[in-house]
């Protein structure tokens, strides 16, 4: 089985998958942002974005290889949900909260705006639909990495948990928050 925990940078993917791995000792976890670097599964840099472009068909194969050698996978990216897997789990967390979060992570505005817009507008979650029957989401805005773990937990041992879909949009501080993000991006550092 592969399970995968997407959602936009600064959701809390990787502190997630940290805290499972304790709890999930007989599953194989990949933070893919690892796994691209170790094996240097990219086709180039973005210079505005300032990140590495994904050789996605190499890293299916390798995901593929890993599997062959590991029962179970828990794979963790923002682009998790784009790789073949049984479970797709969206971290989510309100445009004002992710904003805070990736100011102090970012130093360009484009990243931080582009991320912030692509999680009211449900992007990756959307994706994750388009490929995988069964997607949950879990809003970690005022959670712990140990209560949204939690919550993972019951989905991987099968117990029944809601498939709620978050809409930020339908909520008016946020449209009215991305409305007045700045339209004119410039790039720092």
């Amino acid at each position: 089985m592969i399970i995968a925990i997407t959602g936009t940078p600064g959701t809390g993917k990787t502190e997630v998958a940290k805290v499972l791995s304790k709890f999930l000792t007989s599953w194989k976890v990949i933070h893919i942002n690892d796994l691209v670097h170790q094996k240097k599964l990219y086709v180039g840099y973005d210079e505005s974005r300032k990140s590495y472009e994904v050789d996605m068909e190499r890293l299916k194969k390798e995901i593929e290889s890993l599997e062959q050698k590991h029962k179970n996978l828990l794979i963790e990216s923002h682009i998790a949900h784009l790789l073949p897997c049984d479970i797709v789990v969206v971290l989510r967390c309100h445009p004002k909260e992710i904003m805070k979060r990736l100011e102090k992570k970012y130093s360009w505005p484009t990243k931080i705006y582009e991320n912030v817009e692509a999680e009211a507008l449900n992007v990756i979650a959307e994706e994750a639909r388009e490929k995988c029957e069964k997607v949950y989401e879990i809003d970690t805005t005022g959670l712990t990495v140990e209560e949204v773990a939690k919550q993972i937990l019951k989905i991987v041992e099968g117990k029944e948990v809601e498939e709620k879909q978050i809409d930020w949009l339908s909520k008016g501080d946020v449209q009215e928050f991305i409305l007045n993000l700045p339209k004119d991006l410039t790039e720092k550092g």
